[in-house]
């Protein structure tokens, strides 16, 4: 006699079509039952592939301990069920992130596993994940946005990677370029200078498009004498650009500063933007 008995299943035809994941399982996590739905979260085409299949092959290994821990106290907790929050590796190896309330299989008094219902939140997880991305980038050159930058700034005031030194680029097309300055242009060019200076800076580094052709960098633990020789590799790195014969010739200016404890970094940004307004104004080419 199995475990499950088809009295204990008359509730198939209910759940089968169902848009949430339905499964039963023993205590070791073994899938007895699967509707419809539970199969497709998994990747799989129907219930009968993956009864048999153990929960735990579906989860990523740094994953697997922190899950059965929550499955496990889901069968012995006294509440009604358990929310648990994973990811899963589906039979065609994509990533899902799956919502699982977990509780008791419970039959003539005695504990005999464990079952629930799973919600497929992948899209929702995305969406969150964009909208969270879109709050602190540019979304045309993928680097950080004025907002996040000014909030590290804040941020590095109250830490202890003085000095801080910071850098502003802006760029403009040279006048005799034979590339005429329109919009798709420009968006390019935004594009292949934020890979420039992407290239050019530490990782640590906080790289931002400041405005349309302003980009700033905040260089924490960066003192003056380091900044020059940072603002040299740069100097080549966009020199270099200018004899790429897919973009426009590029005028550059560039503006630096660099505060020591104490000191506020929105005073020294602005000191930078100064450096690069008189550059501008004298039309020095680099």
């Amino acid at each position: 006699m199995t475990m499950l008995q088809r009295s204990d299943i008359n509730f198939s035809t209910l759940v089968h079509e169902i848009d949430d994941g339905v499964y039963v399982s023993n205590l070791k996590g073994t899938i007895i039952y699967a509707n419809l739905a539970f199969a497709y979260i998994f990747g799989f085409e129907k219930p009968e592939d993956i009864k048999g299949r153990n929960i735990k092959d579906f989860l990523p290994p740094e994953k697997k301990i922190a899950f059965f821990n929550q499955f496990k106290k889901s069968m012995f907790t006294k509440k009604h069920s358990v929310l648990i929050s994973t990811e899963v590796i589906r039979q065609n190896g994509k990533i899902a992130t799956i919502e699982m309330k977990s509780m008791p299989f419970i039959k003539n008094g005695k504990l005999l596993g464990n079952q629930g219902v799973v919600h497929d939140i992948t899209k929702r997880k995305q969406a969150e994940k964009k909208k969270k991305y879109l709050s602190t980038h540019d979304p045309l050159s993928g680097l950080y946005n004025r907002a996040f930058f000014e909030s590290e700034m804040r941020r590095f005031e109250r830490g202890r990677q003085y000095p801080i030194s910071i850098v502003v680029v802006q760029f403009e097309i040279v006048k005799n370029s034979d590339t005429i300055k329109n919009q798709g242009v420009g968006d390019k060019l935004r594009k292949h200078l934020a890979h420039v200076l992407f290239n050019t800076f530490r990782g640590d580094d906080i790289i931002a498009h400041f405005g349309e052709e302003k980009f700033t960098v905040l260089l924490p633990s960066v003192d003056e004498n380091m900044v020059k020789g940072i603002i040299k590799r740069l100097r080549e790195n966009l020199q270099t650009n200018n004899v790429n014969e897919n973009v426009p010739t590029l005028e550059f200016h560039i503006g630096t500063g660099t505060a020591k404890k104490g000191e506020k970094l929105n005073s020294v940004l602005e000191q930078a933007e100064a450096i690069v307004y008189l550059s501008n104004k004298k039309n020095k080419i680099i």
